[in-house]
């Protein structure tokens, strides 16, 4: 077990860590009533602070603190059962998937979005990036002109392509193989998702860390340094994303170019907004983003059910087999939230949307057992043979935790960049593999006398 005690409780430590910094950070001083947080959070994001009542309060600790807590417990005992001694040994490069099929596989998936992007009018609208408005309103028409294969490729199959070019064990020259993370990078900026961007990159940067520690080529040690500065690396240019658009004073607000009013009347104010510069807020502004991500949202699902909407039911998609309906949480949470805003939704942890169809003590089962099926599964994917095949698996496993901190399980799994089209993809991927592992052992069976003699 000491072989892989560094990789063992990854997916638990990304689920905590994006839980700890998009929802329980903030959610936790905005419960405790810290007036100067809810000030701030109440300026910038226009929507109220909710306050507690007693019962109110019990549940939201039991789902805040408590529901992670069962879902660690749960991951820990499949971890524990399932015995894995070692890491495999490494997989034979010349089963792997030839780089030129790889590459095709990318650049034709890129082509798409490319294409897509491109009819939609991103590519000429990027400098919207440095207008906070008019980056609302790019990403508003991206929505209503691509459809949702087309956001799937985007986001999901183009990142896992490059990351697969990337960590393939064929020999190829750095400019090839690395161009696709530009390419891919690229493609993510004009989509004006800053959501978009930061994933993209997290995923290929983690295939890359964990090929690296699943080659040894760094050590349990090593994998800890690479992990905590790309995490860094993340956070800076995911604040850089945030600050981008709203930093110039010409920026203009969502409100007026969403409303018509012309660009040159409504600009964001100058400075003075908490008395002091601009830069400073601009600086709150891009910290509370992420830390007010789901607090906020996830404090108005513990009063909203059941006083103001009865529990939905489970949802086991079983809308998709044509029966039944999609739950509207996060439609009717944001209309309690913001009512002069209609069509808005908002995002929660996994566990809040849970306790939107089931309730409670049902939500809290369902956690522990949703940490067991997470962590067998972990253990399993640490056993694939093939390691191009492990580290992406391992990757999407690990975002998988990571979207369950900001997102419900339906959606991590079959939204547009939902695990199941992930999976997907490397199982293609894999079955491609067979083949060409199939081919070398065949090869490799041709008899060594005679004519074939060397």
């Amino acid at each position: 077990m000491t072989q892989f005690k560094a990789i063992r409780y990854l997916p638990l430590s990304a689920f905590f860590t994006a839980y700890g910094i998009t929802c329980l950070v903030g959610a936790l001083p905005l419960w405790g009533g810290y007036g100067a947080l809810i000030d701030l959070v109440e300026y910038f994001s226009g929507t109220k602070v909710m306050h507690f009542d007693q019962g109110q309060s019990f549940r939201f600790l039991c789902l805040a603190i408590v529901a992670p807590a069962l879902f660690a417990i749960g991951y820990w005992v499949a971890a524990r059962l399932v015995n894995n001694q070692a890491l495999p040994a490494k997989s034979d490069s010349d089963s792997e998937i030839p780089t030129l099929y790889l590459q095709s596989i990318f650049y034709g998936l890129a082509l798409v979005a490319a294409y897509q992007l491109q009819k939609s009018g991103m590519f000429a609208r990027l400098g919207s990036w440095l207008d906070y408005g008019q980056w609302i309103l790019q990403r508003m028409l991206l929505l209503s002109k691509v459809g949702y294969w087309g956001f799937v490729n985007m986001y999901t199959w183009v990142p896992l392509a490059a990351a697969a070019i990337v960590i393939s064990p064929r020999r190829t020259g750095k400019f090839w193989r690395y161009l696709p993370v530009a390419i891919t990078l690229c493609l993510a900026a004009a989509m004006f998702f800053k959501k978009t961007v930061v994933t993209a990159g997290i995923l290929i940067l983690l295939a890359y860390i964990l090929r690296c520690y699943f080659t040894r080529r760094i050590s349990d040690k090593g994998l800890s340094r690479a992990l905590l500065i790309g995490l860094g690396l993340v956070a800076t240019f995911y604040f850089a994303a945030v600050v981008v658009p709203s930093y110039r004073t010409t920026s203009t607000t969502a409100e007026a170019v969403l409303s018509g009013t012309k660009v040159s009347s409504v600009v964001v104010p100058a400075n003075n907004v908490l008395g002091i510069s601009r830069t400073v807020d601009v600086a709150v502004y891009s910290i509370l983003a992420p830390l007010t991500r789901t607090s906020v949202p996830a404090m108005y699902y513990t009063a909203v059910f059941p006083e103001k909407h009865a529990f939905y039911g489970l949802d086991f998609g079983q809308d998709i087999l044509g029966f039944g309906g999609m739950p509207d949480d996060n439609r009717f949470v944001w209309s309690v939230m913001n009512p002069a805003m209609p069509d808005g939704t908002v995002t929660v942890p996994f566990q809040f949307a849970f306790y939107s169809q089931v309730g409670l003590f049902p939500t809290l089962i369902l956690c522990a057992l949703c940490g067991l099926v997470v962590g067998a599964a972990w253990m399993r994917i640490l056993q694939i043979s093939n390691i191009s095949v492990r580290c992406l698996s391992a990757t999407l496993l690990t975002f998988l935790c990571m979207h369950l901190a900001i997102d419900s399980l339906r959606q991590v799994i079959v939204s547009s960049y939902g695990m199941l089209w992930g999976a997907a993809f490397i199982a293609m991927l894999s079955g491609i593999h067979r083949y060409f592992g199939m081919r070398t052992s065949r090869t490799s069976k041709i008899p060594t006398s005679g004519f074939f003699k060397k």
